[in-house]
């Protein structure tokens, strides 16, 4: 399989499933648990969000509806989780460019507003003009501005993006 999934049976549903697969008693637990997995990943997909499978005598069911439309007098739920399987190249692969994005929005925030330049900031309540005096750390706040309120002397920090204008 491509991907981890798990099933979560009631007492009842565990009995129908069972019931339902008893014909490959010669199989090994888990080819029986394999060919269980696939005919529920058939019915209900690889979803990542848990989905709800009726287990009847007869069989597999998307709902109760289509077990009763069926003729089944009794069925029992059981939560079935997928999750998607990811690679750890993958994994790593996207790790690679997330940082590299946030050194290159770092570096281009840093030649947007070079240390020393003053900016108006919609600081929420107010703007006030702000002298940058560093930035944030690229691996953990890139998009952070350091500065000093030019008015208050207050030290602030800022997202990049409330920046109003770049003052002379």
């Amino acid at each position: 399989m491509n991907h981890a999934q798990r099933i979560t049976f009631t007492e009842a549903s565990l009995s129908y499933a069972l019931s339902a697969v008893r014909g490959l008693h010669d199989l090994s637990t888990e080819l029986i648990a394999a060919d269980m997995f696939r005919q529920i990943t058939t019915l209900v997909g690889n979803t990542a969000m848990p989905t709800t499978v009726w287990f009847g005598q007869s069989g597999l069911y998307e709902n109760r509806l289509d077990a009763a439309v069926n003729g089944e007098q009794q069925v029992a739920p059981a939560v079935v989780v997928s999750a998607p399987h990811y690679e750890i190249a993958t994994a790593i692969g996207a790790e690679h460019a997330m940082d590299a994005a946030k050194q290159q929005l770092s570096q281009a925030i840093q030649r947007a507003y070079p240390t020393g330049t003053r900016v108006r900031a919609d600081l929420g309540q107010h703007q006030a003009i702000i002298e940058v005096t560093g930035y944030g750390s690229w691996w953990a706040n890139p998009e952070y501005i350091n500065g000093k309120n030019v008015k208050t002397g207050k030290v602030r920090k800022f997202h990049h993006r409330h920046v109003v204008e770049v003052l002379p």
